[in-house]
């Protein structure tokens, strides 16, 4: 299961070749109360994805609520018993108390790095912002590196910032087409 936490701009439907329709079901409606999570899923294959239709900054900040975070974690263990694996893209800012409640109740989070400064410095960051909502990320935080070149790339950042290198995307045109 993908489920894009994006609700104003999500990529994974035009990842994955989706159509994003209003009149369909989605993620949002389903925070609102509005639809059933199952109508909201669209199985495509091998994986179902969650996501949010075309949605304006009024239902991004009414999902900020109570209510549509209570069903955020109803959601969350509900399709815990549905999927052995629930990737959630999240946005990077996890000042909303939607993406902190995803990251709290979440086993792991990777972070993609690419070779650039910003990746290092959003890093801390969100680490200084996990910490303050009672996240450990110094366990759950791991990277991933997406490489975008052929240079070598020093492992300096990650035993500075105590990180977890998880796995290294080598350099390829494909990989990074895809």
């Amino acid at each position: 299961m993908v489920i894009d936490l994006h609700l104003l701009y999500p990529m994974q439907d035009s990842i994955f070749g989706i159509e994003a329709m209003m009149e369909r079901p989605d993620l949002t409606g389903y925070l609102l109360g509005k639809n059933d999570l199952r109508k909201a899923i669209i199985n495509n294959g091998n994986f179902s994805i969650l996501f949010s239709n075309n949605r304006t900054l009024m239902d991004s900040i009414n999902c900020e609520e109570d209510t549509p975070v209570q069903n955020y974690v109803n959601m969350m263990d509900t399709l815990r018993k549905m999927y052995d694996i629930i990737l959630i893209d999240c946005p990077n800012d996890i000042d909303h108390t939607l993406v902190n409640t995803a990251m709290y109740g979440c086993d792991h989070i990777y972070m993609v790095w690419d070779e650039g400064l910003p990746s290092i410095l959003n890093t801390e960051k969100i680490r200084r912002a996990l910490a303050s909502t009672g996240v450990d990320s110094y366990t759950k935080l791991s990277v991933i590196l997406n490489k975008r070149t052929d240079v070598t790339y020093s492992d300096y950042p990650f035993s500075r910032l105590n990180i977890e290198l998880d796995q290294i995307l080598p350099f390829d045109p494909a990989v990074v087409e895809s």
